[in-house]
């Protein structure tokens, strides 16, 4: 076999496994539709319960912020009956004091009373031996010792009146006796009941105080059960915010009419990427497009010459792009796929950009560049036909032209080649819009980190 034929059938072999590649990747590609939405599904599951979660935290809370509010609230009335305990404390107290106070005044009067008895029965004793000198005296005996009748009726007088004064005192003694007795009892029982009554005004006092220290106990327990409750809620609130961004990026270009899922954009960029030698990661292909349009939620509504001469004809807009020659590429290509000139692009950037619009499509491809890499892209899937506005065509463009930024060699997990590609796709190279090439890798590594890859 000469040199011509051998190079022919390294040729075929080639067109083969290419082909090879693709079909696989066509085939596993309805598979992996069928599979597409199961992160999707996963992730609204997990917002499900998660949204459960939220609802029962919620309530447990709303039910610890009643008892947070009732235990201040007994504690606050506890408070109050301990104050209003201490002030009848305060007063029994001051009583005692005043009966300990009117006890000593009695004891000084009943010392008085005492000596009071005390005279009145020394009286008694004088009184009766002057009776008991007499009373064995006659009557006769007296008369005859006395010198004259008056003296006689004087002893006779003074004998009764001795008696009356004796009768007299007895009965003081007897009256000032039971007043001592009545008014000792009286202070005493008084005393007594005072003491009662204060011991249980601070039993009350103590019991108060216990049943609010309980109380200011199990307050705290409940505020630290509120707090945690409060941060389960922050952390649960968080957790739905995120699932919610997620359901929002997996379902593409924040579900804009035309977008397809995340998952659906990674099993395509998947099957380009094997078309394209797996130079490039499927998921950066998924980056870029996800900033271009939205996976294709925003692939622009503008009339193409509107954009393109329209745009350029704007005052002060010093584009140099042919714009004559995009417009005959669209024409073209619509033309061949049979497509009304309608179709709409991207939109004039003019005055905030110097430029036009007329990008095509979710990989946001001018006109000339698609029909430059046009032939290839149909050799790619077989000599079949390809349209800038097919996010499966596109997004192999896109990976064609992204590779032929940095001299089609591999930028698989190259940071540095492909920033270089990403900012260079968007046009110019410069590096003041290295913004864009850092939303791309972002993009790419939340696509990675959403669908665990």
């Amino acid at each position: 076999m000469n040199q011509k034929n051998q190079k022919k059938l390294i040729s075929k072999i080639q067109s083969l496994s290419i082909i090879s590649i693709i079909t696989l990747s066509l085939i596993s590609y309805p598979a992996n539709n069928i599979l597409a939405n199961s992160k999707l599904e996963e992730t609204r599951k997990n917002l499900d319960q998660e949204l459960v979660k939220i609802k029962d935290l919620t309530e447990t809370k709303k039910e610890t912020d009643i008892q947070v509010r009732t235990l201040a609230k007994e504690i606050d009335a506890l408070d109050n009956e301990i104050n209003s305990a201490q002030k009848n404390l305060d007063i029994t107290n001051k009583d005692i004091e005043s009966i300990k106070s009117e006890l000593s005044e009695t004891r000084a009067y009943i010392s008085t009373l005492e000596q009071t008895i005390r005279a009145q029965k020394s009286l008694i004793r004088e009184y009766v031996s002057s009776l008991y000198v007499q009373k064995d005296v006659s009557l006769f005996e007296v008369v005859l010792s006395q010198n004259q009748l008056s003296d006689l009726l004087g002893s006779v007088q003074k004998t009764g009146v001795m008696q009356d004064s004796i009768t007299e005192s007895i009965t003081l003694i007897t009256a000032k006796e039971k007043e001592i007795v009545a008014e000792k009892q009286h202070l005493f029982d008084k005393e007594e009941e005072l003491m009662s009554l204060k011991q249980s005004q601070e039993q009350q006092k103590s019991l108060l105080q216990q049943t609010q220290e309980d109380k200011e106990t199990l307050l705290a327990q409940t505020k630290g059960q509120q707090s945690e409750y409060e941060a389960l809620l922050k952390e649960s609130f968080s957790t739905k915010q995120n699932l919610l961004n997620s359901i929002r990026v997996l379902n593409g270009a924040d579900g804009r009419p035309g977008a397809i899922s995340l998952e659906e954009a990674y099993s395509l960029a998947t099957a380009n990427s094997a078309r394209l030698s797996n130079k490039i990661r499927p998921e950066y292909l998924v980056g870029v497009m996800k900033i271009e349009s939205g996976l294709g939620g925003n692939v622009g509504r503008s009339f193409y010459k509107d954009s393109l001469s329209g745009c350029a004809a704007r005052e002060g807009n010093t584009t140099k792009l042919n714009f004559a020659r995009e417009e005959q590429a669209f024409e073209k290509i619509t033309s061949t796929l049979g497509i009304p000139l309608t179709q709409p692009v991207s939109g004039c950037p003019y005055p905030k950009y110097i430029g036009t619009g007329g990008a095509m499509g979710p990989a946001q491809i001018m006109p000339a560049t698609w029909l430059g890499y046009e032939a290839k892209l149909r050799s790619f899937k077989g000599g079949a036909s390809v349209n800038p506005w097919s996010m499966e065509d596109a997004m192999l463009a896109m990976g064609m032209i992204l590779l032929g930024k940095v001299g089609d060699q591999s930028i698989a997990g190259n940071e540095e080649l492909e920033r270089r590609a990403a900012l260079c796709y968007l046009g110019g190279c410069n590096v003041k819009n290295m913004w864009y090439a850092d939303k791309v890798l972002n993009e790419a590594a939340r696509t990675k980190e959403l669908l665990g890859k």
